[in-house]
């Protein structure tokens, strides 16, 4: 078994059971067992090898036997910090991982029941932080050239986790969600995504295949995150689904508003208000704009009285931020897309948010830019102490034309110990004062850093 494995007994360290009930997505097999998975979702690959996909941080699963026809079976967990995320369980051994995923078997011969839960943990110096960014329109070739761009960027912040809020592949068919599966494995961190009207247009059935559930929410440490679908078929601006229970989504979102939470973001695709949003006729169908202007009261009243503190959102490809009722709505720009749809090169941008006890804050960068647009350099939430031994995440905004550029910058480790290794990350086996520089052309800045004994 490979390390972090807790299983139950003298002296092992339980996790804290995570409750199953109506929320736990479920899947029978053909091959004689059926799995329910908190904060995910399964699907059987082969008739001995399951794939669970993990939509929160910490999920959690349990699968019983029900018949002779595997005898051992092979689960992939993905979408994880797969090498920071501790499994407890007495039945299922971790046999590999790596930095987004965990592989682990079950022996059916020796049980015909067993579950695993997990728990990913943040350092004491790492701030919980996502990266956010919205209709990447993968599969078209300009907007694949644009994705790189804040690909790059997520991967040198190393957030927490990214979120993609909709219109993920430009057309929903296979051949661009191929696409998709192979851009997503270039990411470093989990990717969580909201539906957008290029990814549902006539079906979601591609769409629940690789991503899973519509609508769905984790919490971690006292913060809750809701994924939500206001870009049902056919272009309809609504929380109503389409097809099978219409008010679902609604009672779920009552449900999930009534839960003790710090901080609360919800993510969809279409705006709330304006042009080209909910509130547009053109995004009605089977309604009248009285009926949507009520739908829309209705969200906004239970957001405002359940503390809801951003809406996070996409669709016209562009940023902008305006604070409306006391919620932050932050219109995400865009994160591939192409001139077709109506991304400018200089509308691609990447929004960096950090949550702490000192409260949220909003870093939107773009990656497109001239040199001479850049002013001046500093360093982004650089922390000011850590361990020795902790791998730090060193990040350099620029700022010009009232803008934050995302650049890659030099940096290198000017007095005190420690070292810049990979993708401009910070470590030190030796406890001290370092002094860290970074430059990007003739610009300069600098940061200390307090390597503790670890």
């Amino acid at each position: 078994m490979i390390g972090l494995m807790a299983r139950a007994g003298a002296g092992a360290a339980v996790l804290p059971a995570i409750a199953f009930g109506t929320n736990a997505a479920a899947l029978t097999s053909a091959s004689g067992y059926r799995v329910s998975v908190r904060g995910g979702f399964a699907r059987e690959v082969e008739p001995d090898r399951l794939q669970i996909r993990a939509l929160c941080l910490q999920p959690a699963f349990r699968i019983k036997a029900a018949g002779p026809l595997v005898k051992k079976l092979h689960i992939d967990l993905v979408n994880v910090h797969g090498n920071r995320l501790e499994i407890a369980s007495d039945q299922i051994d971790v046999v590999a991982r790596n930095d987004s995923s965990v592989a682990m078997a079950l022996d059916f011969t020796g049980t015909k029941f067993a579950k695993a839960e997990s728990r990913f943990k943040l350092e004491k110096w790492e701030t919980l932080n996502f990266a956010a960014f919205s209709d990447t329109h993968l599969g078209d070739v300009e907007a694949e050239g644009h994705f790189s761009k804040v690909l790059e960027q997520v991967n040198l912040r190393r957030p927490t986790f990214a979120v993609d809020a909709g219109d993920i592949i430009d057309v929903d068919e296979p051949a661009q969600w191929a696409v998709y599966r192979s851009k997503e494995l270039l990411l470093d961190t989990p990717l969580f995504t909201t539906i957008g009207n290029h990814d549902s247009y006539l079906s979601t059935k591609l769409y629940k295949k690789h991503l899973g559930s519509l609508f769905y929410s984790f919490e971690y440490d006292g913060n809750q995150f809701l994924f939500l679908d206001n870009a049902q078929k056919y272009n309809n601006a609504t929380l109503n689904m389409t097809g099978g229970k219409r008010d679902a989504q609604w009672k779920w979102l009552r449900e999930r508003l009534g839960e003790q939470a710090r901080h609360r973001f919800v993510f969809f695709h279409f705006p709330v208000y304006g042009n080209r949003s909910m509130l547009d006729e053109m995004y009605m169908q089977s309604t009248t704009p009285a009926e949507r202007g009520e739908e829309v009261d209705e969200m906004i009243s239970l957001f405002k009285k359940s503390g809801v503190d951003y809406i996070l959102f996409g669709h016209l490809h562009s940023h902008n931020r305006e604070e409306r009722d006391g919620i932050v709505h932050l219109r995400l720009g865009g994160g591939g897309g192409s001139r077709a749809s109506h991304t400018d090169d200089r509308d691609v941008n990447v929004a960096h948010i950090f949550i702490d006890s000192k409260g949220i804050r909003e870093y939107v960068v773009y990656p497109y830019f001239h040199d001479s647009d850049v002013k001046s350099i500093s360093f982004c939430e650089a922390p000011g102490e850590v361990p020795a031994g902790a791998d730090v995440p060193l990040i350099v905004n620029a700022t010009g034309n009232n803008k934050l550029y995302a650049i890659v910058p030099e940096i290198q480790v000017l007095g005190g110990h420690g070292r810049i290794t990979g993708k401009n990350i910070f470590t030190s086996d030796a406890p001290g004062r370092s002094r860290i520089g970074a430059s990007y052309g003739r610009h300069h800045a600098e940061a200390e850093i307090v390597v503790s004994v670890g």
